[in-house]
């Protein structure tokens, strides 16, 4: 729908073409609901810009659900698509694996909420659903050089003798 919208917005040559491509998407998508057949059908095409289309759809529900994705697995079933399908794709478009997006999102996640200074090493550990605070934290100085606590304590500008 959105696609059939900057096509309308941006009339070219091709647009009629276009705007009729997407309404029979739209119709076709109709009559699997109606047929219930959707459940089976992915979310995204192959098509030409399709990969990009996916990217920014792996890229999107990471960002959204990053405090509520239990793991990669769950993105994959979201967009109806293998996990290994999307971990290739993925791969191959950024040169990143998918695992280390999720991972760099969860670290920068897990910085704002230390400058913050709010919640404790613990609660942060908990929201990003890592599976210790001892596995939050090794994360954590293997991607920075330092624990959560000696970050925290560093961006928001208090030392061990204010602590105490």
């Amino acid at each position: 729908m959105k696609n059939a919208l900057q096509e309308l917005y941006k009339l070219s040559e091709y647009s009629q073409y276009m705007l009729e491509s997407y309404i029979l998407q739209v119709i076709i998508l109709t009559y699997r609901v109606i047929c219930g057949n959707f459940e089976r059908t992915p979310v995204y095409t192959d098509a030409k810009d399709g990969n990009q289309e996916m990217i920014y759809a792996i890229v999107t529900h990471i960002d959204r659900n990053l405090f509520s994705i239990e793991n990669l697995q769950e993105v994959a079933e979201t967009l109806n698509y293998s996990y290994s399908y999307i971990s290739h794709l993925f791969r191959e478009s950024t040169g990143m694996t998918l695992q280390a997006y999720y991972n760099s999102r969860r670290m920068a996640a897990a910085c704002e909420m230390l400058k913050g200074g709010t919640l404790s090493v613990s609660d942060i550990a908990e929201k990003l659903r890592y599976q210790s605070v001892h596995s939050f934290s090794k994360a954590f100085k293997k991607n920075y050089g330092i624990s959560p606590a000696q970050y925290k304590l560093f961006v928001t500008g208090k030392n061990q003798e204010e602590r105490l």
